[in-house]
């Protein structure tokens, strides 16, 4: 289409040669010093040390055809790659606050990564890994209720609450927590998948006992469990679900 324009390879070269594309941190590069580009819209704290050579979004079609013709002329790429992106949001996520990780969390799901930088905590304040089990608490139960001993990777209550806040404005979310049924947030991204770079159920004050015992593998463990038990349910006539089974070493 551009060769009925006159746009020749001289118009490429020169075009890679000029200094017209403004990278997030505010510097003016060209073609030749090889940026990157990211596709659509991403967020606006994709900025200062790891994004040196991100470009700020491109919304001209013709730009970008442009673009993608210089690289295939030059067989230069680029579009950035997922573990270059993961290792630039490393060196800036934990100066972030709780709502802008949350944010790239969101942002980096919808683009069905298969990988998860540094943005969402457990409850130890540990970063969730990749494909990670994680715990919504809901109820009567918070981070406290979780004993130190056991292996549940309960999410972070102050992510917990982020999450939950800006996942209800998705539009897949909202259909489902304003429908006819009102399903609570925490289960709809259980149930239907909505972040697949990590592995979402919730627990109450009645499930987390299972899985909680789920944890005992010693004598030492299964003596710190019916003490955790005693402490906790020990109160208020509170019973056990029917179902509920322990579990012992031999």
């Amino acid at each position: 289409v551009f060769e009925k324009f006159g746009i020749d390879d001289y118009y490429l070269e020169l075009l890679g040669k000029s200094k017209i594309f403004r990278t997030v941190n505010g510097l003016l590069v060209s073609l030749e010093d090889k940026p990157k580009i990211i596709k659509g819209e991403y967020p606006k704290k994709f900025k200062g040390p790891g994004f040196e050579s991100l470009i700020e979004p491109i919304e001209n079609q013709n730009i970008l055809e442009l673009i993608k013709r210089y690289s295939d002329k030059y067989k230069t790429k680029f579009d950035i790659s997922d573990s270059e992106l993961l290792e630039a949001i490393n060196k800036q996520s934990e100066y972030w606050g709780v709502s802008d990780q949350v944010n790239v969390f969101i942002w980096w799901n919808e683009k069905r990564y298969a990988s998860l930088p540094n943005l969402l905590k457990d409850g130890e304040n540990k970063w969730l890994k990749y494909k990670q089990d994680c715990y919504f608490l809901v109820g009567d139960i918070d981070e406290n209720l979780i004993p130190k001993w056991s292996k549940i990777p309960a999410l972070n209550k102050d992510y917990q609450e982020e999450l939950l806040s800006q996942a209800e404005l998705l539009p897949q979310i909202s259909s489902k927590i304003n429908g006819a049924d009102k399903q609570p947030t925490h289960r709809v991204i259980a149930q239907n998948v909505v972040f697949p770079c990590l592995s979402f159920h919730y627990i109450d004050r009645s499930t987390v006992i299972s899985l909680v015992n789920s944890s005992v593998d010693s004598y030492e463990t299964a003596i710190l469990f019916v003490k955790w038990l005693w402490k906790n349910y020990n109160d208020n006539g509170w019973q056990p679900p029917d179902n509920v089974s322990f579990r012992f070493p031999a």
